[in-house]
């Protein structure tokens, strides 16, 4: 045994750790010093944002109308924000009005939103109102989005619309849905009118989107047709999803297929005789199916 090592050791160990506390110290001190001075507070920041918003440069304007919906609460914020989506000259300014009020959670606005939806020229806008309705709104909303849906030129201010469908859990909506994923031309708009048709826990549009699964030309609403009839508990879709697993000529939609079914099997929406025999005869399939593949 070395007394000179092991005093060495027993008092530079330590002072090494000491040393690293005092520097960690020191390091969060720097931060927290140079957080209070220079980052503003909330409230120095609203009072900034309200003077951007009125008097600022369109990106300011934008800038700070997203603080006030990040920091603001209350009426006054709300109806200041309201009168710039609805004044305002810059669409983007607007859009971000719009975006804040969903952030700002004041239900309040939405009579304002409804009627600035109408009234809107701009595409992006518009697109914003709608998300921020399906955030705030409720059922009776849902009627107005579907009313307005006849008459929104843009492609994508409806997919949001079939979208805010889902969040406002109004199944009257349901009907709807189902006419738009059986008659709607563009694919994405009926691939989210499947995803609210999934919130909606509309069963009774089972029958459309087995034909959607069988039929529909595109791979990407086949693969959201078949995770529907699974999230949906849709054992009279058990048939048309091995069909897919089997023949679909795409891997997504057919991946897709066998999740649908192991979800079915798992939940016993699928019984053939037994649970056993409904098992023996998925992994047969299956099996099928992976040896068909190697081929």
């Amino acid at each position: 045994m070395n007394p000179k090592k092991d005093q060495i050791i027993t008092l530079h160990i330590p002072e090494i750790i000491d040393s690293k506390k005092v520097f960690i110290l020191f390091i969060k001190k720097i931060y927290f010093e140079v957080a209070r001075n220079k980052m503003p507070r909330y409230d120095e920041r609203i009072k900034e944002a309200l003077e951007k918003i009125e008097n600022g440069t369109p990106t300011e304007r934008s800038n700070a109308a997203i603080i006030l919906g990040e920091y603001g609460s209350g009426k006054e914020i709300m109806e200041i924000l309201l009168k710039h989506l609805e004044e305002d000259e810059d669409e983007f300014t607007r859009q971000d009005c719009a975006l804040a009020l969903a952030m700002l959670e004041e239900k309040d606005a939405l009579l304002s939103l409804l009627m600035a939806l109408k009234q809107e020229t701009s595409a992006l806008v518009r697109n914003a109102i709608i998300d921020t309705i399906g955030e705030l709104g409720d059922e009776e909303n849902a009627l107005e989005l579907m009313e307005h849906y006849r008459f929104e030129p843009w492609d994508v201010a409806r997919s949001s619309i079939l979208l805010a469908l889902g969040k406002l859990r109004n199944k009257k909506a349901i009907p709807f849905l189902k006419k738009i994923i059986i008659e709607e031309e563009e694919f994405h708009l009926r691939i989210n009118a499947m995803k609210s048709i999934i919130k909606l826990r509309g069963k009774e549009a089972v029958p459309e989107v087995i034909t959607l699964l069988k039929q529909d030309r595109r791979w990407e609403v086949r693969k959201q047709a078949a995770e529907t009839l699974g999230y949906l508990g849709a054992a009279e879709g058990v048939e048309a999803l091995l069909f897919a697993l089997k023949n679909d000529t795409h891997p997504f939609v057919r991946g897709e297929a066998e999740r649908a079914i192991i979800r079915l099997s798992s939940d016993n929406r699928i019984q053939y005789t037994t649970p056993e025999d409904t098992a023996q005869r998925l992994i047969t399939l299956f099996r099928e199916h992976k040896k068909g593949h190697k081929k």
